[in-house]
C-alpha cells in the first residue's frame, strides 16, 4: 500500500467498498459471522481470487430513523477507515485471496445512546478486525 518514507493512507477507495444486493447477499448467506457488541461482521474469503480487502456496511431496520440509521453507517466507516491498515500490515505477509466483509449494526434490547459513539464502535471494529485476522490466519 505504502512505500518507505510515505504516510498511510486512510481513504477508502470505490473499489475497496462492496457495493450491490447480490454482492451484500452472498456475504451474508455464505459467510461467517462475528460479533462484538451490537456489531457483527461477516465475512466471506475467496481463496481463488487475488489478494483484496472489500467492506460494505448496514444497519438494522430496527433503528427506525434513517438519519440514525445513515449516522450510524458513517460511524462504522470511519472506523474500519482508521483500523483497517493494521489488518493489512499484519495481513501482507500471507496475501492469499480476497476478503469480502459485511458490518452490521444490530441493536440490542434495552440499549442505551452510549453505545452508539464513536469511541464504542471504533472499539467494536478494532475489536472485530483483530478476531478476524486471527480466523483468517488460522484458515491459511
Amino acid at each position: 500500500m505504502s512505500r518507505a518514507g510515505e504516510a498511510l493512507r486512510l481513504t477508502l477507495k470505490k473499489d475497496e467498498i462492496l457495493r450491490g444486493f447480490r454482492s451484500f447477499s452472498t456475504v451474508l448467506s455464505s459467510g461467517e459471522c462475528l460479533r462484538s457488541g451490537s456489531i457483527r461482521c461477516y465475512f466471506l474469503v475467496n481463496l481463488g481470487e487475488p489478494a483484496d480487502l472489500r467492506a460494505g456496511f448496514g444497519v438494522s431496520r430496527a433503528v427506525r430513523k434513517a438519519t440514525k440509521r445513515n449516522r450510524l453507517r458513517r460511524l462504522m466507516r470511519e472506523a474500519y477507515r482508521l483500523n483497517r491498515n493494521h489488518f493489512l500490515a499484519r495481513r501482507r505477509a500471507d496475501p492469499r485471496g480476497s476478503i469480502d466483509l459485511v458490518f452490521m449494526y444490530i441493536p440490542g434490547a434495552g440499549q442505551t445512546k452510549a453505545e452508539q459513539t464513536h469511541e464504542s464502535i471504533e472499539r467494536a471494529i478494532a475489536h472485530l478486525l483483530e478476531e478476524l485476522y486471527r480466523r483468517v490466519a488460522g484458515r491459511q
